[in-house]
């Protein structure tokens, strides 16, 4: 792909860094106005997967809307495996409906290894795009490891455990919200 000779040496700059912890890492800022304008097509190329953030789901894993949206009746039944597969459905379902999406785009520089720019955007159809912070990495599996747990691109993403953690903060959440409702 071909960058603008004044996006190069920032990305040159940026590849160094990431070769070489010594050189210093530039400001990857600029390439957001020329991907959403110039280099649309990388943009598109470039995506990885739908993403979804887990603190967008917290408010969703609770027993409640388990009994609402499952055939789970009784909340004295309900089992550790039940909450993980109504989760791992509900975060399938909200990646398929999601504006937020990961990227990734392949640099190659001669005599360099090639690396990923990778960065994070939320579209909008009337508002546009909207690109998170721009990391160029080994990997696009680099990048999502920086957000473990966090930035989900499939349900696999999240362990058995990290999935029964999100629980506990919704059902926490939730309790607290009621209380202070009272």
């Amino acid at each position: 792909m071909e960058f603008p000779r004044s996006l190069q040496k920032i990305l040159e700059e940026a590849v160094l860094h990431l070769w070489d912890d010594n050189y210093p890492e530039p400001d990857l800022t600029p390439l957001g106005e020329w991907l959403e304008v110039d280099g649309w097509n990388e943009v598109v190329i470039g995506l990885f997967s739908s993403c979804i953030y887990a603190s967008s789901i917290l408010e969703d894993l609770n027993d409640e809307n388990l009994i609402e949206y499952t055939e789970v009746t009784n909340k004295k039944k309900i089992k550790n495996s039940d909450r993980i597969t109504f989760a791992r459905n509900h975060i399938e379902h909200l990646l398929s409906e999601s504006m937020d999406s990961f990227h990734s785009i392949t640099i190659y520089f001669e005599k360099m290894p090639p690396a990923e720019l990778c960065f994070t955007m939320y579209y909008h159809g009337q508002g546009g795009a909207m690109f998170g912070e721009f990391e160029l990495c080994h990997s696009p599996e680099e990048f999502i490891k920086e957000f473990d747990g966090d930035l989900i691109t499939t349900s696999d993403d999240l362990s058995d455990l990290q999935i029964l953690d999100l629980w506990k903060k919704s059902e926490a959440q939730l309790k607290s919200w009621r209380k202070s409702m009272s």
